[in-house]
């Protein structure tokens, strides 16, 4: 039961930093098109970075488990 639990938590958590990363992706494309400055782009990029470590933080911890 609690690792059916720990599956269930490190999909929520991909999941959710699949859609967090879609969202930032769209969000660069678009201050990259609209000139708003160094500002825009820079957040952008820093919620790409953090999408990506929940993307991938799932697998760090299962292989440091493992």
């Amino acid at each position: 039961s609690s690792a059916a639990s720990d599956v269930y938590k490190r999909q929520v958590v991909q999941s959710v930093g699949g859609v967090i990363l879609l969202w930032h992706a769209f969000e660069f494309g678009a201050s990259m098109q609209a000139q708003e400055g160094g500002g825009a782009i820079t957040r952008s990029l820093k919620g790409v970075g953090g999408a990506l470590v929940m993307l991938v933080a799932p697998v760090i911890t299962t292989a440091l488990k493992g």
